[in-house]
Parts: structure tokens; sequence; C-alpha cells
């Protein structure tokens, strides 16, 4: 059992990106194959419908590892829209 107080980096398929996504204090960090930042609704719509497996990030101040993946990660910093 590891103590909260101690720093768990969890690390999703590292071969699959040259970045990876982390949250706000890098306890969280994963290599998706795809980022995707859609900026109109036509490229979020195209980006959901190529996706086989998505997660969408989103400030990115989670504690949890609900983000990590190894598939698509959609991040709306583009989308004005929101």
């Amino acid at each position: 059992m590891v103590a909260l107080s101690k720093v768990v980096l969890v690390l999703c398929a590292a071969t699959q990106a040259a970045t990876a996504w982390t949250n706000w204090d890098t306890r969280q960090a994963c290599y998706p194959t795809k980022d995707v930042r859609p900026a109109s609704v036509v490229e979020l719509q195209a980006a959901v419908k190529a996706a086989t497996s998505l997660r969408v990030a989103g400030a990115g101040h989670s504690f949890s590892p609900i983000v990590l993946t190894n598939a698509t990660l959609l991040t709306l910093n583009n989308y004005a829209s929101v």
C-alpha cells in the first residue's frame, strides 16, 4: 500500500506517443496515441467519430487517474465555445 503523501506517477503505454499528458502536479500522466485539440464543432465531431476509445481532459486538476488513456485524448483548450 502506498502512503497518500508519496508521489505516484501512472504511465500508460509509454511507447505510444512522444509527449505525455500530465495533470497540474504531474502525479498523473499518460501517453495517448492521439492528442486531439479541436477548434470547431466539425473538428470535434470528426474526432469523436474517428476514435475507437476516447477520454476528455479538462483543466487537469483531478487527483484521480480518470483521464489516463493510451487511446485518444481530447482536450478542449482550443475550442472557444465551451
